[in-house]
C-alpha cells in the first residue's frame, strides 16, 4: 500500500496505515542503528588508528541504506585536537539518525489520533525528548563532531543525561508493544486487525468478490485490501492499481455501506459509478480536489451510499463490490486502445459490456492490445 498512503492519509483514515507505518518504523530503527554504529566506530578508530576498522558494508545493505560512500568513513576518520574528530559526512549521519527516529514517531502520532487498546498518548512527549536532544548537540562544521557529541547520540548508558540512542532504544520497544496490539491477520488475502467477530463475514464476502475476479488483471500489481474497526465502523481500503490517488474506502455501519473512491481520472470514477445499476446506489456530487505530495495533485473523488435490506443482502453487495475492481486497473490504457477503432461512446460501451460479462481487459492488453484487432482484421 506504499504508493497510496498519501491519499489514504489526505482521507482521513490513518488507522489503515498502522501496519505499515509500523514496519517502516521498524525498518527505519535498523537504519538509526547501523548509523550510530558507524559514528561510534569512527570514534573508535580515530582513537586507535593502528587497529583494524571494519567498513560495515553488509550492515549498511542489510538496512536497505545504499550510499556506498559510508562505507569508507570509519577508515578516513581521524581526531584532531583535544575532544574534537573529524568524521566524514558526520553531519548527514546526525541528520539520517534523527530523520530517522522522527519516522519511528509516526505510527505512534497516528496511535494519539484513534482509540487503542492502552489509551495512552506517548508521541508528543517522545517528540519533546527528540527536539530537545537536537537542540543540545551542536551545529555541526564540515565534518567536525566532538566526543561529547558523539556521546550524546550514541551512548546507550542510562545516566542523568538522556541521549538519541536511548530514546530510539525507548521507541523500538513502543513500537514492538504497537505490533503486538496490532497483530494482523488475512482473511481470505486481506490485511486485517482489531475487527469484532461479526465483521469476519462482511470482509469474506468483499475478498470473496475480489478473489472471483481478481485473476482477470494476470500479473499487473495491486488489489491489495486491508481491513480494521475504527469506532461503530468496520473500514475496508483497497489501493486498487499503483496510482498513488487510485483508492478505494469502504465503511460499514451497520446495514449502511459508504464508499469513498478517488481517481485522476473522471472519466473512469464516471465509468465505476455506473457498474452498480443493479443495486440503488445513491451518489454524492463528485469533487475535484488537490493534494500536495501526490505526483498528480489533481484528483476526483466521489461517495456512494447504499442501504442493504438485510444481512444477506449487504454481503451481497459488499461482494458485487470487490468483483468490480479488477476493472479499473489499466481501464485508461484499454480505451485509448480502443480509440483508434472507434469514437469514444462505443468504446465506453465495450469496455462496459466487457465488465458486466466478467471478461477482463487486461488480457487484450497483455496479449498485445490494438495488435490483436489489427491482425484479425
Amino acid at each position: 500500500m506504499a504508493c497510496e498512503t498519501k491519499m489514504v492519509e489526505e482521507l482521513g483514515e490513518g488507522e489503515l496505515l498502522l501496519p505499515n507505518l509500523v514496519n517502516e518504523a521498524l525498518s527505519a530503527n535498523d537504519r538509526a542503528k547501523y548509523l550510530m554504529t558507524l559514528l561510534q566506530m569512527a570514534k573508535d578508530h580515530a582513537d586507535y588508528p593502528d587497529l583494524a576498522s571494519p567498513d560495515l558494508k553488509q550492515e549498511r545493505l542489510a538496512c536497505g541504506i545504499t550510499e556506498s560512500g559510508f562505507d569508507s568513513v570509519i577508515e578516513r576518520s581521524q581526531r584532531e585536537e583535544a575532544g574534537v574528530y573529524r568524521v566524514p559526512k558526520a553531519r548527514e549521519i546526525h541528520h539520517d539518525i534523527v530523520e530517522n527516529t522522527r519516522r519511528m514517531l509516526v505510527p505512534l502520532k497516528v496511535c494519539d489520533t484513534i482509540s487503542l487498546p492502552d489509551g495512552n498518548l506517548r508521541a508528543s512527549w517522545y517528540e519533546q525528548r527528540l527536539e530537545k536532544l537536537v537542540s543540545e548537540v551542536p551545529f555541526l562544521v564540515e565534518d567536525r563532531i566532538t566526543g561529547p557529541s558523539i556521546a550524546w547520540i550514541t551512548s546507550a548508558q542510562q545516566t542523568e543525561h538522556d541521549s538519541l540512542h536511548l530514546l530510539i532504544m525507548d521507541l523500538h520497544k513502543e513500537l514492538n508493544r504497537l505490533q503486538q496490539q496490532i497483530a494482523t491477520e488475512s482473511i481470505d488475502g486481506a490485511c486485517v486487525y482489531g475487527v469484532h467477530e461479526g465483521d469476519r463475514p462482511l470482509i469474506r464476502a468483499f475478498m470473496a468478490g475480489l478473489n472471483r475476479t481478481k485473476e482477470l488483471k494476470f500479473d499487473h500489481p495491486g488489489l491489495g485490501t486491508t481491513a480494521t474497526r475504527t469506532g461503530d465502523k468496520l473500514v475496508i481500503q483497497n489501493d486498487i492499481g499503483m496510482t498513488e490517488a487510485h483508492v478505494l474506502v469502504v465503511h460499514v455501519e451497520g446495514e449502511r455501506v459508504t464508499l469513498t473512491y478517488t481517481d485522476i481520472h473522471i472519466a473512469r470514477l464516471v465509468f465505476f459509478q455506473n457498474l452498480f445499476d443493479c443495486f440503488e446506489v445513491r451518489w454524492d456530487d463528485s469533487l475535484s480536489k488537490r493534494a500536495s505530495g501526490l505526483r498528480e495533485e489533481m484528483y476526483h473523488l466521489c461517495q456512494g451510499t447504499y442501504e442493504a435490506k438485510d444481512r444477506a443482502d449487504l454481503e451481497a453487495y459488499l461482494s458485487f463490490l470487490g468483483s468490480r475492481l479488477v476493472f479499473l486497473i489499466d481501464w485508461n490504457r484499454a480505451r485509448k486502445r480502443l480509440r483508434k477503432f472507434a469514437p469514444r461512446r462505443i468504446c465506453l460501451q465495450v469496455l462496459r459490456w466487457a465488465a458486466d460479462h466478467d471478461y477482463g481487459h487486461m488480457g487484450f492488453l497483455t496479449l498485445g492490445g490494438e495488435q490483436l484487432i489489427f491482425e484479425a482484421l
